[in-house]
């Protein structure tokens, strides 16, 4: 025989759901930072609990910086990693043909494209480090999703940071013949 649970409100059916999927470590916090988000999203319902919900939504106040944390599980940011990835695989046999022959001449009429495409390709790399400052992930314990700002820089600094800033570091304006 299922037991079927009548919620009060909205928010305690979305905690339960939160408290299933992830735990009750996880639960507290993500429905916390989650559910401002979402109130934004409910369908106003029939009579006085309409107002409810719109009262409820004008009380939670999103911070404006809790709009640029960007979700693990986005799908635009997915489409974009596997464009950064392509740019990669790009970089890395254009600078080996780049070193390895010393024929190329870059500023040539030739190889304007490549030069135009390799400016393109520096961009997005200089967009997916913004981005990393920005990119939500999960905990390693407990696999909460964390989206505070000071977390995600903190995580990103002692990860990926150095490795990032090294291969994204205009060396050729330091690296030029001044004559």
């Amino acid at each position: 025989m299922q037991r079927h649970e009548r919620f009060d409100t909205y928010d305690d059916m979305f905690k339960r759901k939160i408290r299933a999927i992830y735990g009750t470590r996880a639960s507290l916090k993500l429905a916390n930072e989650v559910l401002p988000l979402r109130k934004k999203s409910i369908k106003p319902a029939i009579g006085s609990e309409r107002k409810e919900v719109e009262d409820n939504v004008e009380q939670e106040k999103i911070i404006w910086y809790q709009l640029l944390i960007i979700s693990p599980d986005s799908q635009w940011k997915s489409i974009f990693d596997m464009i950064v990835l392509i740019f990669v695989g790009y970089s890395c046999i254009w600078n080996v043909m780049y070193f390895a022959f010393d024929s190329i001449d870059d500023t040539s009429e030739k190889f304007a494209k490549f030069n135009v495409f390799n400016k393109v390709s520096e961009g997005i790399f200089y967009t997916d480090f913004i981005f990393s400052f920005f990119q939500a992930f999960r905990h390693k314990e407990t696999f909460e999703i964390v989206g505070d700002l000071k977390s995600i820089a903190s995580n990103y600094i002692k990860g990926w940071f150095m490795v990032d800033l090294v291969s994204i570091f205009p060396f050729e304006l330091f690296l030029r013949d001044p004559s």
